[in-house]
């Protein structure tokens, strides 16, 4: 269970990290 919180938190920062560039894109 440990393992796959941990995939799904890379998997949301990932995302988060995709929007902030293309906001910064966007600037």
């Amino acid at each position: 269970m440990e393992t796959k919180a941990i995939l799904r938190g890379v998997r949301l920062s990932a995302q988060k990290g995709r929007l902030v560039a293309d906001q910064i894109r966007g600037l």
